[in-house]
C-alpha cells in the first residue's frame, strides 16, 4: 500500500544484488581494457636517443610511431637522432624494432624518419616523412671495450669478434706500424677512442672514426700482423 515502508532486503536478496553489482563492475574493466591505447602504451615504454635533435612532444612521437609501423616495423622500441654525418641526415630520425641480443652482437631493424628536408615524393604526416619505397633495414653492432668504455661499433653481421679486439687492443697500445709516411701524417691527429664502424675481411681491417665535425669523418684501411697493426691507409672525407 502506498505511504508503507519498503521492507529491509533479505541476506540472501542482499548477497545476490551485492554479486550482480560485481558482476556488472567486472564487465565494465574488460570493456575498458579493450578500448585501451595500445599506440600510447607503445609510446610510453621508447627508448630515446635524440642528442642533437630537438625535443619531441608525446604527440610527436606518436606521429613518428605510426610512420615507422608504415613502413613495415610491427612494433617501435627506440628512436634516435641519426648519426650520420651527411647534411641530410641532420634532421632525421632513426626509428628501430626491438634489439636482438645475441652475446656481444646486437641486430636491429630501422627506417629513417625526416624532419627537414621532407623525404621526396614520401609518405608526410604532421612535421614528419617517411620514403614510402623504404623498408626496414636490418643493421648490426657489436660491443667493445675501449679505454675501459663499453662502447657499440656497427658492424656487418659477419664481423670478426677476435681479429676486432685485436685491431682495436694495438690502436690502444700503440702497436702501430705505417706503410707510408702520409699515412702515418694523416692518422696523427685521429683519434682512436671514437670508433663508429669497423669491419674485416681477408685479414683486412676498416675503421671509420667520428670527428668533431660531423659532417667528415677519419678511416683508416689496414691489416693485422700478429699483435700489430699495420695501417696501409689513412684519410679524412667530408660531405
Amino acid at each position: 500500500m502506498w505511504g508503507q515502508p519498503i521492507p529491509s532486503l533479505t541476506k540472501p536478496t542482499r548477497f545476490l544484488m551485492d554479486w550482480l553489482i560485481r558482476l556488472v563492475l567486472a564487465f565494465q574493466l574488460t570493456v575498458l581494457s579493450t578500448l585501451a591505447d595500445p599506440l600510447g602504451d607503445e609510446v610510453a615504454g621508447l627508448k630515446l636517443n635524440l642528442r642533437q635533435f630537438r625535443p619531441l612532444s608525446s604527440n610527436e612521437l606518436r606521429l613518428v610511431v605510426d610512420l615507422g609501423h608504415s613502413a613495415g616495423l610491427k612494433r617501435v622500441a627506440t628512436i634516435a637522432a641519426a648519426d650520420g654525418q651527411s647534411p641530410q641526415s641532420h634532421g632525421s630520425l632513426v626509428v628501430g624494432s626491438d634489439e636482438v641480443v645475441s652475446g656481444r652482437r646486437i641486430s636491429q631493424y630501422t627506417v629513417e624518419v625526416r624532419a627537414e628536408p621532407f623525404a621526396p615524393g614520401g609518405d608526410r604526416v604532421g612535421k614528419f616523412s617517411i620514403d614510402s619505397r623504404e623498408k626496414p633495414f636490418e643493421i648490426h653492432h657489436a660491443t667493445f671495450t675501449i679505454r675501459g668504455k663499453t662502447m657499440r661499433v656497427s658492424c656487418d653481421s659477419d664481423l670478426d669478434l677476435v681479429a676486432a679486439d685485436l685491431a682495436f687492443s694495438a690502436l690502444e697500445a700503440g702497436r702501430i706500424t705505417y706503410s707510408t709516411d702520409q699515412a702515418k701524417t694523416n692518422a696523427a691527429a685521429m683519434d682512436f677512442a671514437a670508433p663508429m664502424n669497423i669491419n674485416n675481411k681477408g685479414g683486412k681491417v676498416s675503421i671509420i672514426f667520428k670527428t668533431s665535425d660531423r659532417s667528415c669523418w677519419d678511416f683508416i684501411d689496414g691489416r693485422l700482423k700478429e699483435d700489430q697493426l699495420v695501417i696501409e691507409q689513412a684519410s679524412r672525407g667530408c660531405s
